[in-house]
């Protein structure tokens, strides 16, 4: 008896489960043949042309590096307001804290607004550090007008070049060597005079 019910049981579910998507497609079928409908399907039926859009190449720029970036930032018109509301506070100390899924835009946003922002502000001061010889690990910082530390740092840099040409210049004349030379002859002569009275005293205690 068990082995019939086991057989009668996998036939039974298999004829339930093909019947279902028979009764679907047939459901299907005649909800498309209604007459009612027949005239919302004629009116918007679409062609092929419809489904494809052939858009033109002319209106298509080469590159993008000429295109100017999308500042409008869809979708996050609340962010935009509270980060600008934080760069437009007068006073030191604050910081802006953005949170969010990686890939929004956050860093992006940030960097654009500050990048308007700073258009508006007076260009500030340019801070120069330089070695301290007495003191290396505490450097010299000087303030200097806007735009002027590059300039400085060119004019530091032609001068450094000057005095090594000058220094290698002065090494490789004849008038330097001339001098290095009669230093040499100089302490050999007294060298020689030295031993020579060293010779004699010894000579003389000898004796």
């Amino acid at each position: 008896m068990t082995q019939r019910l086991d057989q009668i049981n996998p036939s039974m579910t298999t004829n339930t489960t093909t019947a279902v998507p028979d009764a679907q497609q047939s459901l299907l079928s005649s909800a498309f043949e209604q007459s009612e409908i027949q005239t919302t399907l004629e009116n918007t039926r679409l062609n092929a042309t419809q489904l494809t859009h052939i858009p033109n190449y002319d209106n298509i720029p080469a590159s993008t590096r000429r295109i100017k970036p999308l500042n409008n930032f869809l979708g996050q018109d609340r962010a935009r307001a509270s980060v600008e509301a934080g760069i437009s506070l007068p006073y030191s100390g604050y910081n802006i804290f953005a949170v969010g899924t990686a890939g929004l835009g956050k860093r992006t946003m940030v960097k654009r607004l500050l990048q308007q922002h700073a258009k508006s502000m007076p260009t500030p001061n340019d801070w120069v550090y330089v070695n301290n010889f007495k003191h290396p690990r505490q450097p010299i910082a000087l303030q200097l007008p806007a735009g002027q530390a590059p300039k400085f740092q060119s004019l530091l840099h032609q001068t450094w070049q000057t005095i090594l040409k000058q220094l290698e210049r002065r090494f490789t004349a004849e008038t330097y060597h001339n001098r290095i030379e009669m230093i040499r002859q100089q302490a050999g002569d007294e060298q020689q005079q030295a031993l020579k009275s060293l010779e004699l005293l010894f000579s003389d205690r000898l004796n």
